[in-house]
Order: C-alpha cells, then structure tokens, then sequence
C-alpha cells in the first residue's frame, strides 16, 4: 500500500507539473517522475549553478513565457530545430532566429554540451522545483 500511495502521489505531482492533459500511469511517466526527483535533490545546491536562465526574468512576462516554452520544446526534440518548429508552429527560420536572440540574451552557446546540461536542469528546477 506504501508503494502504491508513493507511486499515485509521485504521478499526480508530474502531472500537475507538465499540466498535459492524459491518462496518468506511472510506469508511462517514470522518467519524468525520475527527473523531477533529481530536482528535488538538486534544488537545495542551485546556489553551485550558474543563473543561467535568470535573465529571462528581465523580460515582460508574455515574452519570458515564450522564451521558456521555446526552450522546453527545444529541450523536449533533443535539439532538433525543425521539429521544435513544427511543434511550436512557427516557421524554422523565425524558430533559429528566436533561439539565437535567446541564445544572445542569456550569453550562452546551446552547441556547448555542458551549457546545454546546466541550461536544461535549470529549466527543469523551475518546472519541478
């Protein structure tokens, strides 16, 4: 009974957090749960990251939320731009131009595995944390 509440606690959390709309199991969504657990141990070490995503805080909110959804999708299509285009429905080149200006804006390089790592535990702290 103690792993079924964790595991139905664990779900519901994940779910409320990704806000998607779907049936919630928890085998289906196991490493979205894993993630946000990292998180969690993470969270009391963001002090040791470097703030990243903090400029973005800059911005007016519509625009801070645009720059968050592109990354998240960015992040969600490992990368691939054309995909992420086409999720967002947003032409490939207006999608590259959005990501440069954010790439600008932030001061970082996306093509830097380990900047692309840190931007992206970030990005899930604010989602899970």
């Amino acid at each position: 009974i103690h792993r079924s509440r964790t595991e139905a606690d664990l779900t519901s959390r994940y779910v409320r957090a990704t806000q998607e709309a779907r049936v919630a199991h928890y085998a289906d969504a196991l490493n979205g749960i894993t993630l946000m657990e990292i998180v969690d141990l993470l969270a009391p070490k963001t002090f040791a990251f470097p703030p990243l995503v903090a400029p973005l805080d800059k911005l007016q909110e519509s625009d801070r939320a645009e720059a968050l959804e592109l990354l998240e999708v960015y992040f969600e299509v490992h990368g691939r731009a054309s995909e992420a285009s086409r999720l967002l429905h947003m032409h490939a080149n207006t999608f590259r131009y959005r990501l440069g200006r954010i790439q600008d804006l932030l001061g970082i390089d996306l093509d830097d595995h380990e900047t692309r790592l840190l931007l992206e535990l970030q990005m899930l702290v604010r989602k899970f944390g």
